[in-house]
């Protein structure tokens, strides 16, 4: 097995519980490696730190997948994939019918995402180490789950920075059906896991949707970049009077009009076609309670400018629309954009808005997408209620 042997200091960073190599921080030559081979990493003395993958075609060099000398082969990956399956049982997502089963280095499986759609898997392989794994993986979900379906859906593009082609493909069992609806929190929700963004639905919101129970009956709702109706729906389930969603993407306004008919929420919910900017220029000011949930706005350091001002011209159009006592939820999952940096731009929205406001409540990803606190960069969706004071 080939060496990677790291340069001084970066040890420290590796055994305090970080997983990634950036090409930087090798002490040698790292053209010799092959894409996804797997290497024990030694610091500048040659003491074992753990045993990676690599990718030389990659900013990060290599991902840690133990700290031991074992084989990485099918019984490593089966005792990872049923302590995956084991913490969820202990902490229990929002939905068994919907979940994250593995997030990655999260889960000791470094660039695999596994999501449960009833009877389906949705699997996602970002990296080149994780695809020279992948058939082991298949072969393991089938016999632990025994699933009715997996696919994998690598169209991710994040892919392409490992040099990898996107492609979508059935790998066991059949097709899921064009009407596949899971039951999440109290809303039935169809979902289109071939065709639809991420997975086929935003899973790692599932625990603060439900935070709207309590806060919307009798109001006016307001669910931006509302993709399938997650929020809206939810709204709408939990009393409140009317509720518009608003998104860009035809596909996923039909699926939510369905999702909408299936719980008999029809009166209640309508889906408008509009660029969310357009549409809150352009709205009155007559909802109580306003949903932001934009795709991400940074996706590398370069785009942090650019992220912030998008950030602060959404919210304050936003602020503008709500009554004394009227809630905002607002999200990043910009990982680029710190909790710190997001609520210092809320506070200049809400200055700029001319609204002063309170936090009521600081929200982040669901329970089935951990976060290592070791890996800043596991922790990436951050969410704030605030409210009209």
């Amino acid at each position: 097995m080939k060496i990677l042997q790291l340069k001084k200091g970066v040890d420290r960073r590796m055994n305090s519980g970080h997983l990634w190599i950036y090409s930087n921080e090798a002490a040698g030559r790292i053209r010799d490696f092959e894409p996804g081979e797997i290497v024990d990493v030694v610091d500048l003395e040659e003491r074992f730190i753990g045993r990676a993958y690599v990718n030389p075609a990659s900013l990060i060099l290599g991902r840690i997948l133990t700290r031991r000398k074992e084989e990485i082969d099918g019984v490593f990956i089966r005792a990872r994939l049923t302590a995956a399956r084991d913490h969820r049982k202990k902490w229990p997502p929002v939905s068994n019918e919907a979940y994250r089963l593995v997030f990655g280095e999260s889960d000791g499986l470094p660039g695999l995402i596994v999501d449960v759609y009833g009877p389906f898997l949705v699997v996602q392989s970002l990296t080149a180490g994780m695809d020279q794994m992948l058939d082991g993986v298949i072969q393991e979900l089938a016999g632990l789950f025994s699933p009715q379906g997996i696919i994998v859906r690598n169209d991710a593009p994040i892919r392409e920075l490992e040099g990898l082609p996107l492609e979508k493909k059935l790998v066991y069992g059949i097709m899921p059906p064009t009407d596949l609806a899971v039951t999440i929190g109290p809303v039935k929700i169809k979902v289109d896991i071939w065709d639809g963004q991420k997975t086929g639905f935003f899973l790692d919101q599932n625990s603060n949707r439900l935070r709207l129970k309590g806060l919307v009956k009798g109001k006016r709702v307001l669910d931006t970049f509302c993709y399938t109706g997650g929020w809206a729906l939810t709204a709408a389930e939990c009393g409140a009077t009317e509720v518009f969603g608003v998104d860009s993407s035809p596909r996923a306004l039909a699926l939510a009009e369905e999702s909408a008919g299936l719980n008999n929420l029809g009166g209640r919910c309508r889906f408008v076609r509009a660029q969310t900017l357009h549409f809150l220029k352009a709205a009155e000011p007559k909802f109580d309670v306003i949903i932001l949930d934009p795709p991400s706005f940074a996706k590398s350091k370069s785009k942090i400018k650019e992220a912030e001002r998008g950030y602060l011209d959404l919210n304050k159009k936003a602020l503008k629309l709500l009554p004394k006592g009227g809630l905002l939820f607002t999200f990043s999952c910009s990982y680029q954009i710190s909790r710190e940096h997001f609520q210092a731009i809320l506070a200049k929205a809400a200055a700029l808005a001319g609204r002063p406001v309170k936090l009521i409540e600081q929200l982040g990803q669901a329970g089935d997408h951990p976060v290592l606190l070791s890996m800043p960069e596991t922790e990436y969706l951050k969410g704030l209620v605030l409210q009209i004071d």
